[in-house]
């Protein structure tokens, strides 16, 4: 098969300014026109000139959700299974990406930040809407109670 060069200057625009994921790179070649046995072509070429690696996605991903977003683990995992990254994938950037340390510095700071601005005099009140918040962001609950009671 035969690789039109205007779908492939369009594919190099869209995965420059962003790593990008088999899954959008699908997306992408349907919005164009493209029909299955094509689409499969051009991801083989793009992975093959590592213009599509899905585990640098799923480090950059993980990363930049973490750090920008404050997203937590159950957020982030559930975001790269919908875009059809491996499960080894996912755990590898993870484990490699966020430390522990950083996990858990990032609950207690999203719990200060939200104690900070519920208006409630009720405890318990400001206990819950912490809960919700962070459950919400993609934060384990048995973490957030942990944090919650040590705290």
């Amino acid at each position: 098969m035969k690789l039109r060069p205007d779908i492939l200057e369009k594919l190099g625009r869209f995965c420059s300014y962003q790593e990008r994921c088999i899954e959008d790179v699908k997306a992408k070649l349907i919005k164009l026109g493209l029909g299955a046995s094509s689409i499969e072509g051009y991801v083989e070429y793009l992975l093959e000139i590592d213009v599509l690696n899905e585990e640098r996605f799923a480090r950059t991903y993980t990363k930049s959700k973490f750090n920008i977003k404050s997203w937590g683990r159950i957020k982030i995992r559930h975001a790269l299974r919908l875009k059809k990254i491996p499960s080894e994938l996912i755990e590898l950037a993870w484990n490699e990406e966020i430390s522990e340390d950083d996990y858990l510095a990032r609950i207690g700071e999203l719990a200060h930040k939200k104690r900070r601005s519920t208006k409630s005099t009720n405890e318990y009140k400001n206990k819950a809407a912490i809960i919700r918040y962070l459950q919400q962001k993609g934060f384990e609950y048995d973490l957030i109670l942990d944090h919650l009671n040590t705290n």
